[in-house]
């Protein structure tokens, strides 16, 4: 009986974890995609009805996403979606690509395999979803190549860095995606297709 106890609470334990790993991946979609528009205020009463949990698992989403910039608590307001400072995200470009020079000593191979086939199922989709105008499927791509590239960080405060400057640049490129989608869908399928030679 003890025994079943406990995998009741670890089984318990996963769901909690899950559910929240999904609210977290659902609200950065909405941010980044723009969905959800800077000054934009988020309910957590609003989110835990969507989401069918308490306010405590939103509460700890909403301090995590605050962390990335992309919200902040106003008193007497609540959680609000941040305004996109163009200047700020073109300096993150620069902090990301001077990053980008250090990766090879902060990644470990072992990891290339199992990332080389998560990018070749990505790049199948991104050509599948290529032609359909959807600013979400096109966010959701460039969440999965970055998830993808964190994967294979060996380095956790490296990890946190490059995390944090994509989060915080990654709507001032989104919101300029529908103005030229061709180029747009082109660059990330490139990008992609130069990740999969990089893990091979």
């Amino acid at each position: 009986m003890k025994h079943d106890g406990n995998q009741a609470k670890v089984k318990s334990s996963r769901s909690r974890r899950v559910s929240m790993l999904d609210i977290s991946n659902t609200l950065l979609l909405r941010l980044c995609s723009l969905r959800y528009l800077p000054s934009q205020t988020l309910s957590e009463a609003a989110l835990a009805d969507e989401f069918g949990v308490s306010r405590t698992p939103i509460r700890q989403v909403l301090q995590q996403l605050a962390l990335f910039g992309l919200v902040e608590s106003r008193n007497g307001v609540g959680t609000v979606v941040t305004d996109v400072h163009r200047e700020r995200a073109l300096e993150l470009f620069g902090i990301r690509k001077h990053l980008a020079l250090l990766m090879g000593e902060m990644v470990d191979p072992g990891r290339f395999p199992r990332a080389k086939e998560r990018m070749i199922d990505l790049e199948k989709a991104a050509v599948a979803r290529g032609q359909e105008r959807d600013i979400q499927q096109f966010a959701t791509i460039g969440i999965r190549i970055q998830k993808i590239i964190l994967d294979t960080i060996s380095s956790v405060e490296f990890r946190r860095l490059w995390e944090e400057c994509y989060y915080r640049s990654c709507r001032i490129s989104y919101s300029i995606v529908e103005s030229n989608w061709t180029l747009s869908t082109r660059l990330q399928l490139e990008e992609i297709r130069d990740l999969v030679a990089v893990f091979r």
